[in-house]
């Protein structure tokens, strides 16, 4: 009877894996972003996202909506 709970928390583990692969990937995408704007305007906006991902992530808050 083991196996199923083994299975399903080897499932959740991946999941998270994977979630957090993603989130990594969505800061980078932010900050090179930022970095190749070249309306200062766009740069802030990128910027400003990429610090709250950050935050976010650091602080385990949710992501605003």
């Amino acid at each position: 009877m083991s196996t199923a709970p083994d299975s399903v928390k080897q499932k959740l583990l991946e999941i998270l894996e994977e979630a957090i692969e993603q989130e990594r990937l969505s800061q980078q995408r932010y900050a090179l972003g930022a970095s190749l704007a070249t309306d200062p305007a766009v740069e802030e906006m990128l910027l400003r996202r990429w610090r709250t991902r950050v935050h976010c992530t650091l602080t385990g808050s949710a992501l605003p909506v």
